[in-house]
């Protein structure tokens, strides 16, 4: 699940598309509000660039988070996306689909005072 706030300008997602990302330079993602049924077409009337990492499976995308989901809400969304070859609308099944929880404020965990991180193991 990808994780992503709205009070912070800009994050990174990356994707996971394996053998169908071989020979492709542009994703095309589009979010729906689980709730509300909002649609966005991401980035808006353009596409990410394709920017495989060093393995060619996977890519890294720059999301303007403070701007791209300004207005909408907060919760959860489900993602589609496709690997294209070219900027066109896609007609086919996506590639990959999964969710995206939309935070309002950025997520620290808590910590307590008493938490002990440390575990022992026994031999035998």
């Amino acid at each position: 699940m990808i994780h992503l706030h709205k009070d912070l300008e800009s994050e990174f997602f990356y994707l996971s598309f394996g053998e169908a990302a071989q020979g492709k330079t542009v994703v095309y993602i589009r979010w729906t509000n689980r709730l509300t049924g909002d649609i966005i077409k991401a980035p808006t009337d353009t596409y990410f660039a394709f920017q495989a990492t060093n393995t060619n499976r996977y890519s890294k995308h720059e999301i303007l988070t403070s701007e791209f989901f300004d207005g909408y809400d907060t919760g959860l969304w489900k993602f589609e996306a496709w690997a294209l070859t070219s900027e066109i609308v896609p007609t086919t099944v996506p590639n990959i689909t999964g969710y995206m929880y939309l935070h309002g404020t950025a997520f620290t965990p808590d910590k307590y005072n008493e938490q002990d991180n440390s575990f022992k193991t026994y031999q035998g």
